[in-house]
């Protein structure tokens, strides 16, 4: 099984809808450079999050990255995963993230949520954020997109709007 597969299928095992479940696959495209950073070759992290103690997720600290601040570490893309949504569902009981999460059908809705979400955690603009999403949507195997295709339709048109 490949990242994305991973990936999405844990989001999907921890409740996430198949459209943001492929919104997260695009997410961790976008954080760790396509699987290629070096946060993610030595930590599994594959959403760019930041070490803190306590976390039932991480297993320590991975390298310290472009904020200066150690990456977390973990033992698998499957904890990275659940970390991620974990984080989710915190926001959704603050009210920072709704509480049908099937409403997040764009690359720009679920940044929107991130940016107002993290805080100082992401850097990039909203829209910065939402085109590189975009970009990996475009790119993502069909066997992910079809998988559970309930909100196929929105993201595909929300993809091809945005990136106009």
């Amino acid at each position: 099984m490949n990242y994305e597969e991973k990936i999405y299928n844990t989001a999907r095992a921890e409740g996430m809808p198949h459209t943001l479940a492929l919104l997260m696959v695009a997410q961790s495209k976008v954080e760790s450079g396509n699987y290629t950073s070096n946060i993610f070759k030595t930590g599994n992290n594959a959403f760019g999050f930041m070490y803190y103690k306590g976390s039932k997720y991480q297993i320590g600290q991975g390298p310290v990255a472009d904020n200066h601040y150690p990456a977390a570490k973990y033992k698998n893309v499957e904890d990275s995963t659940r970390e991620v949504t974990s984080w989710i569902k915190r926001r959704q009981l603050d009210g920072q993230f709704p509480k049908d999460l099937t409403g997040i059908k764009t690359p720009l809705i679920y940044a929107t949520y991130l940016k107002n979400g993290a805080h100082p955690y992401m850097g990039a603009s909203i829209s910065s954020y939402a085109n590189g999403m975009t970009v990996w949507l475009k790119k993502l195997p069909k066997s992910l997109l079809v998988a559970g295709s309930g909100g196929l339709l929105g993201l595909l048109l929300g993809a091809f709007l945005f990136s106009k």
